[in-house]
């Protein structure tokens, strides 16, 4: 879990060289609410390491977990805050006519997604 400095604060995150891809609105196949859960907890996790991923790439349906008030959006929000790049696809984003509405991260295009895994020496698919 995330260190502590000496002031018993928590310690500045390292940057992880992955990326991790959202591309649906849960992890794994299955009921949808397990699919959920299980991703809650996984981001959950993540927002709490000391290491956290340079990028999460949020495609397809996964685009919708990037709306603010979903169950997850508090999770992107820690993970922005603590150094991660939350890109979403914009034409996604169209598709299903998103981009007006309050988004936790920021509307990228195909190119910028496919640089950042590119860019990493790891992209993990969920």
């Amino acid at each position: 879990m995330a260190g502590q400095d000496a002031s018993g604060g928590r310690s500045s995150p390292s940057i992880r060289d992955e990326a991790i891809v959202l591309s649906k609105k849960g992890m794994g196949f299955g009921p949808e609410d397990l699919c959920q859960t299980l991703l809650d907890k996984f981001l959950s996790i993540t927002a709490e390491d000391e290491h956290v991923p340079k990028y999460l790439l949020l495609y397809s349906d996964g685009v919708k977990l990037a709306l603010q008030g979903s169950p997850v959006s508090r999770l992107l929000r820690t993970l922005i805050d603590r150094g991660s790049k939350v890109l979403l696809c914009s034409t996604c984003l169209d598709y299903f006519q998103l981009k007006e509405k309050p988004l936790t991260g920021t509307p990228s295009c195909m190119s910028d997604i496919m640089n950042a895994m590119h860019e990493v020496a790891k992209v993990i698919y969920l």
